[in-house]
């Protein structure tokens, strides 16, 4: 019966710890440069918070995490990640920053930093004409950017004549309604002046 008491004790005790909170260790990770200063909240369908992930990192043994103190139930390592790699894509695309922290503008101490500024690039096809790559998302094309033709400079006209991509190694891809062609890199330059 005493064994059989202390089972249950031990039982009831393991019952009454919470599940420990989500833990992502991204130390040996090739992105882990880029994912410093990370941070998403995922909410339940009544917008509560369930799960509030930053990038972390242990002073004593240099270990990096995205890490929540929350149980983030029904939220997976592998969702947290993959979430991450797909912002981080969007990021890069989109700034100038070389990491999270740089696009919220948040150092690590939590003080505030210059915001990387937004990458708008441009394409001369024949002077002064030629194509803008917004840094806008496309509504209806998830991980799809804004594409514009300007006829006389890239300022003050500009119309809508598609959409574009950035691929993994840093290529870009566009579609103008006839299917997605890749773009001559070589071209393609910052548009300071935007």
């Amino acid at each position: 019966m005493i064994i059989k008491s202390i089972a249950v004790a031990a039982l009831m005790t393991v019952a009454a710890i919470p599940a420990s909170a989500l833990e992502v260790d991204i130390t040996g990770n090739f992105n882990r440069d880029f994912l410093i200063g990370y941070q998403s909240t995922y909410k339940d369908k009544n917008m509560n918070i369930v799960c509030d992930v930053k990038f972390w990192q242990a002073p004593n043994h240099g270990r990096s995490y995205l890490k929540s103190a929350n149980d983030c139930v029904g939220i997976s390592e592998k969702k947290v990640y993959n979430d991450a790699i797909k912002f981080m894509s969007k990021v890069k695309a989109t700034t100038y920053a070389n990491n999270f922290a740089e696009y919220f503008g948040e150092g690590p101490q939590g003080q505030k930093i210059e915001r990387a500024k937004p990458r708008y690039r441009c394409i001369t096809t024949s002077p002064p004409e030629g194509y803008l790559f917004k840094p806008v998302a496309s509504s209806a094309h998830d991980g799809w950017y804004q594409l514009y033709y300007y006829p006389n400079g890239y300022k003050p006209y500009e119309y809508p004549a598609g959409i574009w991509k950035q691929l993994d190694n840093g290529s870009i891809i566009v579609n103008t309604g006839a299917g997605a062609v890749p773009v001559d890199m070589s071209k393609v330059k910052p548009c300071y002046n935007y």
